[in-house]
C-alpha cells in the first residue's frame, strides 16, 4: 500500500459546492466534465465518452476549477492515473503533479472544499501532549488547558469548572496553540460550538475562525500536524 496516497482523504463533491471543472489536453482541446470527488493531490471527473477523447494512463493534462467560492479559476497540472467505465459515462482519476502549485492558489473557502476533514480528528501523542492557552479570560488573564483532539477546522478542549465559570457568557475565544515542532505558538480565534459536562471537566468543541491574512499559514501548520498524526496512527495500527 502506498503510504503517501493514504495521507489525503477523498471528499465527494456535492451540488451545493458549485464546482465546475474543465480539462485541457496537450493539443489545446478543452472539455468540461463533472467533478465527482477531490483530494489535495488529485480529483475524479466524469465525462461523456462521445464528446471526450480516451486518455492514456500517465497522460499530462491541465485541470481548471471554477466556483462561486473563488474570484479566479484555479489551474492545476495533472496526469491520468485511472479510468473507470460507468455505464454511458467514463470516470478518470487525475493526480496533481505539483501540490504546492495548487496550494498557492487556494483561498480559505476552496481549501475547505479540497480538504474537507472537519470530522476527522486526531489525538496528540501521549509523549507529546499539546497545551492550549486561552486568553482574555478571568479578568483579562490566561488559562492553560488540555487539547483532547484537533482537525483541520477545529479542536476539542478539556476545561476546568473554574474556567467554564469565567466563560459561561461567551462563545468566542482567543487562544494560542503550540504544536510539536513549532518554535512559536499559533495565535488563533474560535467559536465554542458546544460544551458538555464530563467527570473530568467540561468538554468544549471549538471551530477555528482563521484570520484571512494568516489563514493559509495557520491552516497549513495545522494540516501538517493532523496529517503527521494520521500517518503515525495508521503505521502503529498496521504494525499491530
Amino acid at each position: 500500500m502506498n503510504i503517501e496516497r493514504r495521507r489525503w482523504y477523498r471528499n465527494t463533491v456535492r451540488e451545493e459546492d458549485d464546482l465546475q471543472v474543465a480539462v485541457q489536453l496537450a493539443s489545446g482541446v478543452v472539455v468540461s466534465g463533472v467533478p465527482l470527488d477531490l483530494m489535495m493531490d488529485g480529483a475524479g471527473v466524469r465525462f461523456d465518452p462521445t464528446t471526450f477523447p480516451a486518455l492514456e494512463m500517465g497522460q499530462q493534462v491541465v485541470l481548471t476549477f471554477s466556483s462561486s467560492l473563488i474570484e479566479d479559476s484555479l489551474r492545476a497540472s495533472a496526469i491520468v492515473v485511472n479510468r473507470t467505465e460507468q455505464g454511458a459515462a467514463r470516470r478518470y482519476g487525475f493526480r496533481f503533479t505539483d501540490y504546492h502549485e495548487l496550494e498557492s492558489q487556494l483561498s480559505q473557502e476552496i481549501f475547505r472544499l479540497f480538504n474537507r476533514r472537519g470530522s476527522h480528528r486526531v489525538v496528540p501523542h501521549t509523549d507529546a501532549p499539546v497545551e492550549v492557552t486561552l486568553e482574555g479570560i478571568l479578568n483579562g488573564g490566561e488559562a492553560r488547558v488540555n487539547l483532547i483532539d484537533i482537525s483541520a477546522t477545529g479542536m476539542a478542549l478539556r476545561i476546568p469548572s473554574t474556567v467554564e465559570s469565567a466563560m459561561v457568557g461567551t462563545s468566542n475565544v482567543k487562544f494560542s496553540l503550540l504544536l510539536p515542532g513549532l518554535r512559536d505558538p499559533l495565535k488563533l480565534e474560535g467559536i465554542i460550538r458546544n460544551r458538555r459536562l464530563e467527570e473530568v471537566g467540561i468538554h468544549y468543541n471549538v471551530e477555528f475562525t482563521l484570520e484571512p491574512g494568516d489563514a493559509r499559514y495557520q491552516q497549513g501548520v495545522i494540516n501538517d500536524y493532523v496529517l503527521k498524526r494520521q500517518l503515525e496512527i495508521w503505521l502503529r495500527a498496521k504494525a499491530a
